[in-house]
């Protein structure tokens, strides 16, 4: 098992959760509005114990031939996705019947998540690949997918990742394979949101404003605000694990760990936030765990948008293998040029 200062500070911070999901179990599981049970479960078998087992080494070799597995995987989930909604392409009618629906079998935010993450691993085993037009199909196969689920904030992390990707291999990257994707990509955008209601909701919601009350950017401004005034009502040792009372978390991992755990948690989670980055930052030049760390980074920005300590599992894991990968370099690189 790999340990080091970085990652003591994930398992102090678990730590303090711990201690905090004590207390509300004990003293306050009333008043929790989502079962409390749940709340153990995503923290126990969501974080801690995958973050134990992704400490352990790993090699290159295993890093590679995880990219392909999760290649297929994703392809798999993207293809059942696409099937589970194709009425949606056809004949969606409103934002409320496609969300709703959409979350009573995966949750919108994840379902454009699966695909932008087949984005990422497309286009990365696209670039060592001798039929790189091949590629475009799962490419444009999550972009539908992210049109009918209707979430911003993957749009967004795919863009922002696109940038660090970008400014951190910009001798790398080759135009002629760049522009003909980006044209790609913009046209399949363009037709479907022309032509089915449900790519039209996604350009409605970049436009929604957080002054509109029936909107979900309010909501979360709301959410948002509830979580600090009850950080500012307790700040050492904070008040709860959800903003009352609406009974949610404020979609922001930063405003939840001082509004959970006080100044000493909200202090932690930022230089856990800041390290993880910049550890990061310094991994997108390195070919093998590439992959990783724009899924990482990805779920690092979510974190700040729709992210909550609990259920942001894809985070918390990464994250243990950024921060080890970086300090204790028990991957062995081979320069050596291989094809996918």
């Amino acid at each position: 098992m790999q340990i080091n200062k970085n990652v003591n500070f994930l398992f102090l911070y678990m730590f303090l959760y711990i201690l905090r999901f004590l207390y509300e179990t004990v003293v306050n599981g009333h008043l929790i509005m989502l079962p409390i049970l749940d709340y153990w479960g995503y923290l126990i078998l969501g974080c801690i114990l995958p973050m134990l087992a992704l400490l352990t080494k790993i090699d290159e070799k295993t890093l590679r031939k995880s990219l392909k597995i999760i290649f297929i995987l994703l392809l798999f989930i993207n293809i059942m996705g696409m099937m589970n909604n194709q009425e949606y392409i056809l004949d969606a009618n409103g934002e409320e019947r496609v969300r709703a629906d959409a979350n009573s079998g995966l949750n919108t935010i994840v379902f454009s998540n699966m695909a932008l993450n087949l984005i990422i691993a497309s286009l990365l085993i696209m670039s060592k690949s001798r039929y790189k037009i091949f590629f475009l199909i799962p490419i444009g196969l999550a972009v539908v997918n992210m049109g009918i689920a209707g979430s911003r904030g993957p749009i967004l992390q795919m863009i922002l990742i696109a940038i660090f990707f970008g400014y951190k291999n910009h001798e790398k990257i080759k135009l002629k394979f760049v522009i003909p994707i980006l044209i790609s990509l913009i046209g399949i955008i363009y037709y479907f949101s022309t032509k089915y209601d449900a790519f039209k909701m996604l350009t409605a919601r970049f436009t929604e404003s957080q002054t509109n009350e029936g909107g979900s950017d309010y909501s979360r401004f709301m959410y948002l605000k509830g979580g600090w005034e009850q950080f500012l009502n307790s700040p050492f040792v904070g008040d709860s694990i959800e903003v009352k009372p609406y009974g949610v978390y404020p979609h922001n991992m930063l405003v939840e760990s001082f509004m959970s755990l006080g100044i000493f948690g909200g202090i932690l989670c930022l230089v856990i936030l800041y390290v993880s980055f910049k550890k990061a930052l310094v991994q997108l030049k390195k070919e093998e765990i590439i992959w990783l760390v724009l899924i990482f980074l990805s779920n690092l920005i979510v974190t700040f948008t729709s992210g909550s300590i609990a259920n942001n599992f894809k985070f918390w894991n990464l994250a243990a293998i950024i921060l080890t990968y970086q300090s204790t370099k028990y991957i062995v690189r081979n320069e050596s040029s291989r094809t996918y």
